[in-house]
């Protein structure tokens, strides 16, 4: 990465997401009790716009596409900042981003 930029990591953003999708299908935890930390804002700004994009287009379903995982109200009660500005909150479940 050029100097002054922070790090990112598509491969390992996209896995996360799978893991955040799968885990919000299973109902037990909602996106408020949520929470996705990472060191990078560069990561920070990916993760966040990997999961507008996931939120806003209805996810594939055999024939007939099913209505999007989480409704866009809901969508945006999930937190996802870096280390730095999630320190001192609690969350039921924390994924992390390491990025490297």
């Amino acid at each position: 990465h050029a100097e002054g930029e922070s790090r990112l990591n598509r491969a390992e953003a996209t896995r996360l997401m799978g893991v955040l999708e799968g885990l919000l299908a299973g109902g037990d935890v909602d996106c408020s009790q949520v929470g996705v930390v990472t060191p990078y804002k560069g990561q920070v700004r990916l993760l966040r716009q990997l999961w507008r994009e996931r939120c806003g287009r209805p996810r594939q379903g055999g024939a007939a596409r099913k209505a999007p995982l989480v409704p866009a109200a809901e969508a945006g009660r999930l937190e996802i900042a870096s280390v730095d500005n999630f320190q001192g909150r609690e969350k039921e479940v924390v994924l992390f981003s390491a990025v490297r």
